[in-house]
């Protein structure tokens, strides 16, 4: 049996995936800070999850209480991410600890000291949707296409869906 850790695991994404674990036989530990802006009045575990999870209340910024969440785990869920794109403009300091310095200390977990983690799956945040609108000088308002592996490879600058140029080629995008 695996041992599985879901860093933000009592939000909706984390205890279905959960329940799915459960049913396959896994072992699961949630880590989760129950923030009120995610869970509201509710700082419980669903009643259909109580007592079939081991329950860790605390923040993935708290690196003694992530570190021991992390013992004995196979697999790491990290899903624990500070969410609302407007907030994170103006409480820098803790979106950056959470949704950045938290993975570097699973990171740092992982490459220094002794134990078992075999995969790690770590998820993006509601925020990401693809790419915005631009307005090329050449061919008006595009949205461009999804960025391939090679594209990343060689800029990571979008390029026009009509003529394939980035904004810093020759022609105009």
């Amino acid at each position: 049996m695996k041992n599985v850790l879901i860093t933000g695991g009592a939000g909706f994404i984390g205890t279905n995936v959960t329940r799915r674990l459960l049913e396959l036989g896994y072992k699961v530990t949630i880590l989760d800070c129950f923030l009120e802006q995610i869970h509201g009045d509710k700082q419980e575990l669903p009643d259909d999850l109580e007592g079939k999870v081991r329950l860790i209340r605390g923040s993935v910024e708290d690196k003694d209480i992530f570190y021991k969440a992390l013992e004995n785990q196979h697999i790491v869920i990290h899903y624990a991410a500070e969410t609302g794109t407007g907030q994170s403009m103006y409480s820098i300091a803790r979106y950056s600890n959470v949704n950045i310095q938290a993975t570097a200390l699973l990171c740092d977990f992982i490459m220094n000291e002794e134990n078992g983690i075999e995969n790690v799956i770590v998820a993006s945040s509601r925020s990401i949707y693809g790419e915005g609108k631009y307005v090329s000088e050449v061919h008006g308002e595009v949205y461009p296409n999804a960025r391939t592996y090679k594209d990343v490879e060689d800029t990571f600058d979008v390029r026009c869906p009509i003529s394939g140029k980035t904004r810093f080629d020759s022609c105009s995008y």
